[in-house]
C-alpha cells in the first residue's frame, strides 16, 4: 500500500507516498516518479527524494475519463504515455504528456496499454501484439501497425486494468507474459 524507494545496500527503504493499490510507475534519471496511486485516479508526481505526490494528469469530466494507468517516460524524460478508460471509446486509449504541464494527447487508440521501445509502440489489438512506429518529436504515431510474428497468447488484463504483460529494452528486445485463465 505504499510507493517506497531502496536505494541497494543502503538500509531501510525511503516512503515516497501511499498506493494502496496501485496500477504502474515510470521514473526519469531527473528523480521525477509517476505512478497511479489507485484505480479511478490521475497519475501522481512525487520525487525520488520525498516530498508530497501530487497530480500530474486531471481526469477529463468531458471526455468521460475514468482513469490513468500505467505511465512510461518517453527517452527525454520530461514527455510520458499513459492510458486513458473512459466510458466512450473516442476517448480511451494511450495519451502522451509532458511533466507539469496541461497538453495531453491521444496518439493511439487502443484498450490497453502501449509500451514505447526503439522508437515504437507495442501494443494489443484484437488479441494479437502489434508495433507502429512512433516519432518522439512530432508525438505522432505513423504508418500501419505490424503485427510482431510469434507472440501469440500474449497476457491482457482488460476490463478496467487496460494491462498487457511486456516489457523491452529500448534496443527493442521484447518479453511478454501469456494469457492465463483463472479458475475457482
Amino acid at each position: 500500500g505504499k510507493l517506497k524507494r531502496l536505494d541497494f545496500g543502503a538500509g531501510a527503504p525511503l516512503l515516497l507516498a501511499d498506493a494502496p493499490n496501485g496500477r504502474g510507475g515510470t521514473w526519469n534519471t531527473s528523480g521525477d516518479i509517476l505512478f497511479t496511486p489507485s484505480p479511478n485516479t490521475a497519475i501522481f508526481r512525487v520525487s525520488a527524494l520525498g516530498g508530497a505526490a501530487s497530480p500530474d494528469t486531471v481526469l477529463d469530466r468531458a471526455q468521460e475519463a475514468v482513469t490513468h494507468y500505467w505511465p512510461q517516460f518517453l527517452p527525454d524524460g520530461r514527455r510520458f504515455l499513459y492510458y486513458q478508460r473512459s466510458r466512450t471509446p473516442e476517448h480511451q486509449g494511450v495519451y502522451v504528456k509532458t511533466l507539469g504541464v496541461d497538453d495531453g494527447k491521444r496518439v493511439l487508440t487502443t484498450n490497453g496499454m502501449a509500451l514505447f521501445s526503439a522508437n515504437r509502440l507495442l501494443h494489443l489489438r484484437e488479441g494479437l501484439l502489434f508495433t507502429i512506429d512512433f516519432d518522439v518529436e512530432t508525438l505522432e504515431a505513423r504508418g500501419d501497425p505490424v503485427r510482431v510474428p510469434d507472440t501469440e497468447n500474449v497476457g491482457f488484463f482488460g476490463g478496467t486494468l487496460g494491462y498487457v504483460a511486456i516489457t523491452a529494452s529500448q534496443a527493442g528486445a521484447l518479453a511478454y507474459g501469456p494469457s492465463v485463465v483463472m479458475t475457482t
